[in-house]
């Protein structure tokens, strides 16, 4: 660890290049653009981001690239490398790698778009972060046989539950099974 490599400097977002505190909003003026890759299956999508600061020079280009780490979403790699990048007048380019925090709500059939909204996965097609690689008719069964099953346990949960008086209730009965 060397002050050369920024140990012992004062980092963050509302800190100038030379270490001194803006006491601004730590803002950096530019554009973005998001957009997402994938091979045409719409399972294999990639976010990719690039954030080009108001400062960027295009006679003196420079890019910094930012993976994120881990499972995290495009924007995990911003604290690493992009307030340095933008800082200092450079493209950032980001990429989740496809690990990103799309998601599909089974019961619902619900996936994240790029913008962050919801839809249901027939409307999004390929469109989505992430979609399930699994066929209508075994959805449908999932969801039922899952809805069911959740159904009887929390039935037999609150069968279980004491009344105020602390005398247990009854158990209920569930087509030809008895008990708790």
């Amino acid at each position: 660890m060397s002050a050369n490599g920024g140990y012992g400097r004062f980092w963050g977002p509302n800190v100038d290049l030379n270490g001194n505190d803006t006491l601004g909003e730590s803002k950096i003026a530019g554009k973005e653009y998001l957009a997402f890759t994938d091979d045409g299956s719409g399972t294999k999508n990639v976010s990719l981001l690039v954030q080009i600061s108001s400062t960027f020079n295009a006679d003196q280009p420079c890019i910094v690239t930012a993976t994120s780490s881990g499972s995290r979403g495009e924007y995990g790699a911003i604290s690493a490398a992009g307030e340095w990048g933008l800082k200092r007048g450079c493209a950032v380019a980001y990429t989740d790698k496809g690990s990103g925090n799309g998601a599909q709500e089974l019961a619902s059939n619900l996936v994240t778009l790029i913008d962050g909204t919801l839809t249901s996965a027939t409307v999004a097609g390929n469109a989505a972060i992430f979609k399930a690689n699994v066929s209508s008719a075994a959805l449908a069964s999932y969801n039922t046989n899952f809805l069911a099953r959740s159904t009887r346990s929390s039935t037999r949960i609150r069968s279980r539950t004491r009344s105020r008086t602390g005398a247990r209730t009854p158990c209920r009965r569930s087509g030809s099974r008895t008990g708790c």
